[in-house]
C-alpha cells in the first residue's frame, strides 16, 4: 500500500479520486481505526496527515469485438453547504446568490434557513460567491474549499468561529492566542456557557453544533 501525505485543501474524497477511486469510502475503510477515530469526518483533514492508499482492483467490462466502445467515468462530486448571514448576522433567506465554480456558475436562492447547498467537483479547492443584498448591493467573496482543518485541532476551533463571524484570528496552533480566547469567550457568552476562553468539551460540542446547523 502506498501513502499519501495530505495537504492543504484535500479530504479523503479528493485523494481517492487522485488515485482512481470513484469510491472515497475504499480509501476511508482502509484507514486504521486510530486514524479514524482521530478524524471523525472524512472531510476534514489535517495537513501533514498520513493517508494509506490501498492497491486498486482493476475493472472487467466484456465487449463485442469489431465494433467501437466508449467508456465514461462519471467524475464524483461533494456537498458544499454554506449559511449565509447578513454583516448585522441575520439570515438571509431566500437572497439570491451565484457561485463560480471550475468555471460553472449556478445562479439560485437560499433556502429558508439561509443555506447555500451545492454538488461541486470533488477537488475543487476554491470558488467565488457573489450574495446579492439588493438590486444594487452585492457581496462578492473568494472561497477556499477544504481548507477547514478538524474541529479538534486550535486551527479548526479558530476556521469554524472566524466562518460564524467571531474574530479568531489566522490559524496560530497556540491554545495561548489571545485574539482566538476572546472569540472564545464572546461564543461562550452567545452560547450560555462559562465564559473561559478555552477549548473544552462543551465548547467543542457547541461549536460542532452552530457550525453545522
Amino acid at each position: 500500500m502506498a501513502v499519501h501525505t495530505v495537504r492543504q485543501g484535500e479530504c479523503i474524497a479528493s485523494i481517492a479520486w487522485k488515485y482512481g477511486f470513484a469510491d472515497w469510502q475504499r480509501i476511508w475503510d482502509a484507514q486504521s481505526e486510530d486514524f479514524r477515530r482521530k478524524r471523525l469526518n472524512p472531510n476534514t483533514l489535517l495537513e501533514g496527515d498520513e493517508v494509506t492508499i490501498p492497491e486498486r482492483t482493476p475493472k472487467r467490462v466484456s465487449v463485442s469485438t469489431g465494433a467501437s466502445h466508449t467508456f465514461t467515468i462519471k467524475r464524483p462530486r461533494v456537498k458544499l453547504r454554506i449559511r449565509l448571514l447578513d454583516p448585522e448576522g441575520k439570515v438571509l433567506t431566500n437572497t439570491k446568490y451565484e457561485l463560480v465554480v471550475a468555471g460553472v456558475t449556478s445562479s439560485k436562492k437560499t433556502d429558508g434557513n439561509g443555506m447555500l447547498d451545492e454538488d461541486i467537483p470533488v477537488d475543487a479547492t476554491t470558488a467565488e460567491l457573489k450574495v446579492f443584498l439588493s438590486d444594487t448591493e452585492v457581496i462578492r467573496l473568494p472561497l477556499r474549499v477544504g481548507h477547514l482543518d478538524p474541529l479538534e485541532e486550535t486551527s479548526g476551533v479558530q476556521g469554524r468561529l472566524s466562518n460564524l463571524g467571531y474574530l479568531a484570528g489566522l490559524p496560530a496552533g497556540k491554545e495561548d492566542n489571545d485574539q482566538l480566547a476572546m472569540a472564545l469567550r464572546d461564543f461562550q457568552r452567545d452560547q450560555g456557557l462559562d465564559e473561559s476562553g478555552v477549548v473544552d468539551d462543551t465548547t467543542r460540542n457547541k461549536l460542532k453544533s452552530a457550525y453545522e446547523g
